[in-house]
């Protein structure tokens, strides 16, 4: 099953004549790197969910295994993720 992918246009030329409503409902074709933009913006919400978590687990007073392990998980994610962006290019 394809899954499409759309933006919303933004050449300014093509909405001179309107309104900034119906600009949204004007939609085309994604770009043609869906992947690595993909990547990207996981790559993005991961780094936040780590920088999140990491500053509660550097504050806290205990730690467990389980959050332990999680940390790790998500660091070589966001590893191996860099590395797929940077060998992609």
């Amino acid at each position: 099953m394809t899954t499409k992918h759309y933006r919303i246009s933004t050449v300014p030329s093509f909405f001179s004549n309107i309104s900034s409503i119906e600009k949204l409902a004007i939609l085309r074709d994604a770009p043609e790197d869906t992947t690595q933009a993909e990547l990207a913006l996981y790559f993005n919400d991961l780094y936040q969910v780590f920088l999140h978590r990491f500053s509660q687990f550097a504050y806290a007073d205990t730690v467990s295994t389980d959050e332990e392990t999680q940390m790790l998980a998500m660091l070589n994610e966001l590893i191996k993720i860099k590395h797929t962006l940077q060998t992609e290019v």
